[in-house]
């Protein structure tokens, strides 16, 4: 059960999930695709810039996965959702934004080190895509279809936020279903 504060302040829940061998499976394989395509595109941006060539653009880098997801060698890209291996260079171009934002002074806190490669050890995921449908008081969240699942043994936590603007103020309850 998620719950609001009487102040209105939100709470957080923890969940721990139990995937199958499947789930397992299907979830190792996102996460791999994932890094293999965030490495690729570290790897190509890196290359350039010691060849002295102009930064790849993200536009340049989604192509060439594209591409390369086509070829018979890569052919294992077009196992998982395009949204996985789009979401990875989405995430490698953050951490450049990131990083080039803190050495030109725009980005305020620490430094922030340049992306590195991502390595088989690394955490998973941290998205949960869905989709909102909000009839009346009520609001539900569905999976979106494409999320990854977590490998065997393996658990996560996160959260659930909410805010209310308009008709619907903070709810009672608020309850956590799956299925």
């Amino acid at each position: 059960m998620v719950g609001w504060h009487d102040d209105g302040r939100r709470l957080r829940c923890r969940y721990r999930l139990y995937p199958d061998a499947v789930q397992r499976e299907a979830s190792a394989r996102a996460f791999g695709c994932a890094r293999v395509v965030f490495n690729d595109g570290l790897r190509a941006r890196q290359a350039a810039r010691e060849a002295g060539l102009p930064y790849v653009s993200d536009g340049e880098l989604s192509k060439r996965v594209i591409t390369e997801a086509k070829t018979p060698q890569r052919s294992w890209l077009g196992e998982v959702s395009a949204v996985v291996l789009q979401q990875a260079l989405a995430d490698l171009n953050a951490a450049y934004r990131a990083f080039f934002a803190s050495i030109t002074a725009r980005r305020k806190g620490p430094k922030v080190a340049a992306p590195r490669f991502r390595s088989k050890k690394d955490a998973a995921g941290r998205y949960f895509a869905s989709f909102v449908v909000e009839t009346g008081a009520d609001v539900i969240v569905k999976d979106a279809g494409w999320n990854a699942n977590l490998a065997g043994g393996a658990s996560t936590t996160f959260g659930f936020g909410a805010s209310s603007a308009g008709a619907n103020g903070v709810p009672a309850t608020v309850a956590c279903t799956a299925g």
